[in-house]
């Protein structure tokens, strides 16, 4: 069974408060625990893309990038195109395959625009035509209410939906999964009792992906709980753990 780990993230805050949970400071130390837990990779974001803003933070997760050793995708933050601050929807795709990315992010509560979907429409059109994978990530500054207009307003995206801080997370996530046949779970706080196993019946493992959120949670606990998850076949862990993210990358290109 190969991990890959959709939801990791690595760097230094600029106020510690934030993030009280950071022994990851650079992307070699990430890099070690991963390979010390048996991860392969996954997709991962820079803590300065938030803390020191989206285009300093892009680049130093592009330039970290070239150096890694593991199987891991960046994940790019993008800011409004109207901005111009980060590179044109256009230039978009040509972009990520430049710099090692393997889907996108934003972060609104964070960098200060409003949660609406037609302030990014035009980055979300095209990642919906190109299948490029959207991080929509609450715990990121974005409300679980603006990823349900996000997705209402682009119905195709392949989106990976993290909820994160809800318990259970079943009732949150479960509408997602049925009213939008491109999105995917990150499983990093499903902590339900059985959870994996009830979704995979209800909706098909192909539709959730193995995450930690490391550093932030143990990597070790959502390993254990995949691992012996009841009344799923092996095929289905192994296609849970990481050859969905693979097939996500594979189908957008990247």
């Amino acid at each position: 069974m190969q991990f890959l780990d959709c939801n990791l993230r690595y760097g230094t805050p600029y106020r510690e408060s934030l993030y009280p949970s950071a022994p990851c400071k650079t992307l070699q130390e990430l890099e070690d625990e991963l390979l010390r837990a048996g991860i392969s990779g996954g997709l991962v974001y820079h803590l300065a893309q938030d803390c020191q803003g989206a285009v300093t933070g892009n680049r130093m997760l592009a330039e970290d990038l070239r150096s890694k050793r593991t199987e891991l995708k960046g994940i790019y933050t993008l800011l409004p195109s109207s901005t111009e601050e980060t590179v044109k929807p256009d230039e978009l795709y040509g972009e990520m395959l430049a710099c090692g990315m393997g889907a996108v992010r934003f972060s609104p509560k964070n960098h200060g625009w409003l949660e609406r979907p037609r302030v990014i429409g035009d980055y979300l059109s095209v990642c919906e035509d190109l299948r490029i994978p959207v991080m929509l990530d609450t715990s990121c500054g974005m409300s679980q209410e603006f990823a349900w207009d996000v997705m209402e307003a682009f119905p195709n995206l392949t989106a990976i939906i993290a909820l994160h801080y809800v318990w259970p997370l079943d009732r949150r996530i479960r509408p997602f999964l049925a009213e939008f046949p491109n999105t995917v779970v990150d499983l990093s706080f499903c902590l339900t009792d059985q959870g994996i196993g009830s979704m995979v019946k209800a909706f098909g493992a192909e539709r959730l992906l193995f995450g930690t959120k490391f550093p932030m949670c143990y990597t070790g606990g959502q390993m254990l709980q995949l691992r012996h998850a009841l009344d799923v076949a092996e095929a289905e862990k192994d296609a849970i753990a990481g050859e969905n993210l693979t097939r996500l990358w594979k189908e957008a290109g990247l």
